[in-house]
């Protein structure tokens, strides 16, 4: 009888470990709606390897970037379009947006630019998305620029 209890009193235990689940409170989103779910700005833009310029070792690219540039956000919406904010939140450019099958690459219609000291305007127009939640979105962009191989490391949030 004794074994019985011990038994059941286990199945039952491994029963409640098994049915109850942190996931069931908040089933997962798609990348889709977690883009859209929110604005985004970037937090980061990490660049390897570093880069010197006028003599100093960068490797976040927002150090070059003007306060006004670093607080630019962006709203994915539903209907495929993007929209760039500047700090005041008025608009300052739109595109359209679509994600690649397997959800991993973000493409634009018209390439998203900054302007950087010695290289110029750069325009993104393709981004891989490396892990994304409710609250943060790392994405790469791959460049070579006089003959060295960059990765571009942005963290938006």
């Amino acid at each position: 009888m004794k074994k019985l209890t011990y038994l059941t009193a286990i199945i039952l235990f491994v029963f409640n470990l098994s049915s109850c689940s942190s996931d069931d409170d908040s089933p997962e989103k798609g990348i889709n709606s977690l883009l859209t779910g929110k604005s985004w700005a970037a937090q980061s833009k990490i660049i390897t390897p570093s880069v010197v310029v006028s003599g100093f070792e960068v490797t976040d690219l927002m150090f070059l970037e003007s306060e006004e540039v670093r607080k630019y956000s962006y709203k994915y919406n539903d209907d495929g379009t993007i929209f760039q904010y500047d700090i005041s939140k008025k608009l300052i450019f739109q595109t359209t947006w679509t994600i690649n099958s397997d959800e991993t690459q973000i493409t634009f219609k018209e390439p998203i630019l900054f302007t950087y000291p010695i290289v110029g305007e750069i325009g993104i127009t393709t981004f891989t998305v490396e892990s994304i939640s409710s609250s943060k979105m790392i994405a790469t962009i791959p460049a070579s620029y006089d003959g060295v191989d960059y990765l571009l490391t942005i963290t938006f949030m």
